[in-house]
């Protein structure tokens, strides 16, 4: 079948009488098949069940297929390509004549044809406006007209509830002109006016050339297990280690880096934050807890820590135990270290906490803001699938692809609009990688848009970073900066998750074996390969243990 700007003199098909809203709806979808951007951001918010009325069943079904068809090849469809699967959908349908047939396929050529539409004269932003119409009447309007309907009926006892969701739909609607093409028009000058606000974990301030700015949001990916919630609780730690060091400078300077947990319970995350700072084996945590007097002290040293510090032991110098060190860090952990426990574990979830999306840990912070009297240093989020499936739930909207990329599609531009912004802190986004990627070598490499049913997740962030699967022998991975918009992107590094609960370079002692995909240690792919880029591969069998945090210290 010809292209529609390829028939020569043709006369294109006759349309036919549109109301305002059909028009509006046509608007949109035709500068969502030309253009890339536009087409993300109607992506995002534009559900097809929100097109419902009679008269749109058509422009439900061209919709519903660019969705589903960018969903499984992540590109947009040709015009041959959408005018044939919309049509067969059609014919498919039983319910569906002749003449809703025509319209379709009438939509479609308008929507491809430079002839009625050409390219200079497209108008984004007028398309824009149109979305927002739409989006104000379906996520707004029809949820006043059935609110008002149901009070002649009946009394609503859960109408403050309904109001705020009303006026978060009117927030977030607001912002969808701000976002649009802020990939392609943002100026990526380096912005020296604005201060460098560092998180505290080395390898990660070095990819973003020594931190963040106010107000960015950055992505952490990572399949399962690997340890995504060992390094936002690591970015918590060492971002609030840092305030404690500007308060000894600066009385009454430091602020309270802030971690929301969905998943770990508080328990949970307390062992492994004190781990983190006072380097104590998170193993010796567990398993004296909450008993911490059998800690170890300065004169009866676990084996662990003789051999961390055995080069100070050597000249005699005293090293501290667990105790001394799990003292030490206490008094500032109190003072600027908040976790919160939003996890299915904790009794208060009966009530709701932790379901209320990003708006809910907007007013957290704002009561600890309130509370302590310091501002909020750092914020960190673990993690975005869970907190988005707790809100659909409580809102009763039905966990569907669709809502899925809708709502994670539109989360990192949340978050910077509630939390990165207003507070003028470096946030960070923990999101799982697809269920594929579990089936990769941890050599091979993962990127952000392989994020877990939302391709798009990431698009808003000013960094994504991915982790690898991990490498079980080593309890390694690779990291991958997979978005820089401030810098040439670092290359990727081998680390380590170690017994104290972070996750440390490991380039010293680790390597990557090019041909294997396999992390093996430095000393065997020197031995093998002589150099890992050759592409020799380090004989299967002949892998030794290497652990990082028993380097000598």
């Amino acid at each position: 079948m010809a292209q529609p700007d390829q028939i020569a003199g043709a006369e294109a098909p006759k349309t036919y009488d549109r109301t305002v809203c059909r028009r509006t709806i046509e608007h949109v979808l035709m500068h969502a098949c030309r253009d890339a951007s536009f087409f993300y951001k109607v992506y995002t918010y534009l559900h097809p069940e929100m097109l419902n009325l009679d008269e749109e069943v058509e422009y439900k079904f061209i919709w519903e297929t660019m969705v589903d068809y960018y969903t499984a090849n992540e590109r947009l469809p040709s015009y041959t390509t959408l005018n044939a699967e919309v049509s067969a959908r059609l014919h498919g349908a039983s319910w569906a004549n002749d003449e809703i047939i025509q319209a379709a396929e009438r939509v479609v050529y308008w929507m491809f044809s430079l002839q009625e539409n050409p390219t200079e004269s497209l108008d984004f932003d007028r398309a824009l406006t149109y979305l927002q119409d739409i989006l104000y009447d379906r996520k707004v309007g029809q949820f006043v007209r059935s609110t008002v309907d149901r009070a002649g009926n009946c009394s609503i006892p859960e109408l403050p509830t309904l109001l705020d969701s009303w006026q978060e739909s009117i927030r977030s609607i607001r912002v969808v002109n701000d976002e649009l093409f802020q990939d392609s028009l943002e100026d990526q000058s380096e912005r020296l006016d604005e201060p460098i606000l560092p998180c505290g974990v080395t390898m990660l301030d070095n990819y973003m050339h020594g931190g963040s700015h106010p107000g960015e949001v950055q992505a952490v990916l990572g399949p399962i297990g690997v340890g995504k919630t060992t390094l936002g609780v690591q970015i918590c730690v060492k971002s609030a280690q840092l305030q404690h060091e500007f308060e000894k400078k600066t009385p009454n300077s430091g602020g309270i880096s802030v971690f929301f947990s969905y998943e770990d319970n508080l328990r949970q995350l307390r062992v492994r934050a004190l781990a983190c700072a006072a380097d104590i084996d998170k193993e010796r945590l567990d398993a004296v807890y909450p008993n911490y007097k059998l800690l170890s002290t300065s004169d009866s040293l676990e084996d662990y820590e003789r051999a961390k510090w055995r080069k100070q032991l050597a000249q005699h110098h005293r090293v501290p135990g667990e105790q001394e060190r799990k003292q030490a860090c206490e008094a500032w952990m109190n003072r600027h270290l908040h976790l919160i426990d939003f996890s299915p574990s904790r009794t208060y979830n009966k009530s709701g906490k932790g379901h209320h999306g990003v708006p809910e840990k907007r007013t957290v912070l704002d009561e600890l803001r309130r509370r302590t009297n310091r501002h909020i240093a750092c914020v960190v989020d673990d993690h975005a699938g869970v907190c988005v499936r707790n809100y659909l739930n409580a809102a009763g909207i039905p966990i569907t692809p669709q809502n899925l990329i809708t709502y994670l599609g539109d989360y990192i531009s949340q978050m910077a609009n509630h939390i990165a912004g207003p507070f003028g802190c470096p946030t960070f986004v923990m999101h799982q990688l697809k269920g594929q990627v579990l089936g990769k070598s941890a050599g091979s490499k993962v990127h952000h848009s392989d994020a877990a049913w939302c391709s798009m997740f990431a698009e808003a962030a000013q960094y994504a970073f991915c982790l690898s699967n991990k490498d079980d022998l080593h309890n390694a991975c690779m990291l991958y900066c997979t978005k820089s918009r401030r810098s040439e992107p670092h290359p990727p590094q081998v680390c380590q998750i170690t017994h104290f609960n972070t996750l440390e370079p490991a380039q010293e002692y680790l390597r990557l074996d090019a041909t294997t995909q396999r992390i093996v240690p430095k000393r065997e792919a020197d031995r093998y390969a002589g150099n890992v880029s050759s592409g020799s591969a380090v004989p299967t069998g002949q892998r030794t243990k290497v652990d990082v945090d028993q380097m000598v210290t």
